[in-house]
């Protein structure tokens, strides 16, 4: 199941701990990192509806 955030700069703090994990090439490939925000976004406002 997902992980709830006490805040927005909780929900960034992640998102860079999982990003770091990646190497350049792989982040690339698979897109940049707005759109993988945007889409973390998306996803948790469309849970909370």
């Amino acid at each position: 199941m997902g992980e709830n955030f006490p805040s927005l700069d909780a929900l960034k703090q992640r998102v860079d701990q999982e990003l770091a994990r990646l190497t350049p090439e792989q982040v690339q490939t698979r897109t940049t990192y707005g759109s993988i925000f945007e889409a973390l976004l998306q996803t948790a406002f469309h849970r909370a509806a």
